[in-house]
């Protein structure tokens, strides 16, 4: 579901509300001691249920800069993916694998040179910023990220 309103003239606002599940009843680990972690090679982003909380806001600038600011928040539940402690094996207390997850992001961009067509080649010029807070049951997952880039591109 996804709200949109303009917040002035060159500004807009958008709320989102995402909900995943699992359709007959979707896991890969049905039985309690069906999941090996020495299988395992990735983060299964697909067996998961949950809600994920969403703003963003943009914003055009008169002087040519294009803001973006975000916030989310989102849980996950991973049926029959057991917590796990840093060690592979099944974490205090047998719970499955719940993560709650909370992000801010900023980025602003800006064309630098012409106008990215055919007859007038860019460069244009991004930079961004991201902050990600996974609280998990699980101890790999149980993290904090701090993500900064800049980019500089060129339109041909």
């Amino acid at each position: 579901l996804k709200v949109a309103q303009a917040a002035g003239p060159r500004a807009g606002l958008q709320l989102i509300y995402g909900r995943q599940d699992l359709l007959g009843e979707g896991t890969r680990y049905p039985l309690p001691g069906a999941y090996d972690p020495e299988m395992e090679l990735f983060d299964d982003e697909y067996s998961y249920s949950g809600d994920q909380v969403r703003a963003v806001l943009k914003r055009l600038d008169v002087a040519g800069l294009d803001l973006l600011a975000s916030a989310w928040r989102e849980q996950r539940r991973y049926d029959g993916r057991p917590a796990l402690a840093l060690d592979g094996q099944p974490a205090a207390g047998g719970n499955e694998r719940r993560d709650r997850r909370t992000g801010v992001s900023l980025r602003v961009d800006r064309e630098l040179a012409g106008q990215g067509t055919a007859a007038s080649p860019g460069v244009g010029l991004r930079l961004e910023a991201e902050w990600l807070d996974v609280d998990s049951t699980d101890a790999y997952y149980d993290a904090v990220a701090r993500l900064y880039s800049v980019t500089l591109r060129l339109h041909l």
